[in-house]
C-alpha cells in the first residue's frame, strides 16, 4: 500500500492516479462491497448520496441517490442479473459475463 503526497491510496500500484482518492491495482483480484439484505441497508441510518452496497436480497449492486436506493445496470436496458454466490465466493467478471469464483488470499 502507498500512500502518495498528495494523499492518494494505492493498492497493488507504486503510483496511485492523482485524481483518485482510492487507486486499485491488479489482474487477479477484485473489489469487493458491502452485502447485505435489504433490511440491513434499509437500517442504515441517513445513507449518504453516492453510497454502494450489493444487496444479497435482490442480489443487485446497488447505489443510493439523494432520495432512494438505486440497482445499477438496471437504467432501461432490463438489468444485469448476477449470479448467487456461495459463502466465500466473489462475483467477477469473466469473458463477458458474470461469474462466481474463489479468490485467493
Amino acid at each position: 500500500m502507498r500512500i502518495d503526497n498528495a494523499g492518494s491510496v494505492g493498492i497493488g500500484t507504486p503510483t496511485p492516479n492523482a485524481t483518485a482518492l482510492l487507486d486499485l491495482a491488479s489482474t487477479t483480484r477484485g473489489l469487493l462491497l458491502p452485502r447485505m439484505t435489504t433490511a440491513q441497508r434499509d437500517a442504515i441510518a441517513s445513507p449518504a448520496a453516492g453510497l454502494v452496497i450489493f444487496n444479497t436480497t435482490a442480489n443487485s449492486l446497488e447505489l443510493r441517490n439523494s432520495t432512494a436506493w438505486v440497482a445499477l445496470g438496471s437504467g432501461g436496458g432490463g438489468g444485469t442479473t448476477l449470479p448467487n454466490c456461495a459463502d466465500g465466493e466473489t462475483i467477477v467478471r469473466q469473458s463477458g459475463d458474470w461469474v462466481c469464483s474463489n479468490m485467493p488470499d
